[in-house]
């Protein structure tokens, strides 16, 4: 018995560790397997599902793509896990990270449509004090930028505000 697949419906489970350069892999799977579409991400920490896209799944994909090749097999991720637009990662080994976190936190960008910036807070083994990985586009603003733009603002009406004051008295 044939069952449809439904929009939002989970198609595929993935347990962790994976390579970090593992999701186009799986994702060109998925086309095959069960077509083309804008699939989501499930990351529930110990593991990746692939969410079948809310308008359905498009044609399959076929014939030969080029074969998988790691970049990176000595970087796992090991958690992984995204609520609240907040995604929380766990990669293991240390060398290159920073450029995969970086393409990481540019398709992140991406997908929740950030105007000027995304942050990734991350603590290393060891260290008590967290570090903050922030990405910025060139010409947006930073939150520093943001924060001196509105204390300005402040101090603009606070000023305002006490000559009405002294109108009024």
């Amino acid at each position: 018995m044939k069952t449809e697949i439904q929009p939002g419906q989970t198609v595929a489970t993935f347990a962790l560790p994976l390579p970090m350069d593992a999701v186009p892999a799986i994702g060109e799977l998925i086309k095959r397997i069960y077509g083309t579409g804008d699939t989501n991400l499930g990351l529930d920490g110990g593991s990746m599902r692939i969410v079948a896209p809310a308008d359905g799944f498009g044609p399959m994909k076929r014939g030969r793509g080029p074969a998988a090749v790691s970049i990176a097999e000595d970087m796992m991720s090991t958690y992984i896990q995204l609520r609240n637009g907040e995604l929380k990662m766990t990669v293991s080994d240390q060398q290159n990270q920073v450029l995969v976190i970086a393409e990481v936190m540019s398709q992140w960008f991406t997908e929740v449509g950030g105007v000027n910036y995304v942050e990734l807070a991350f603590q290393i083994d060891g260290e008590d004090t967290p570090w903050i990985f922030t990405l910025q586009r060139k010409d947006g603003e930073t939150p520093h930028d943001k924060r001196a733009e509105a204390e300005a603002r402040i101090a603009e009406l606070e000023a305002e505000l006490a000559e009405l004051k002294a109108v009024n008295v």
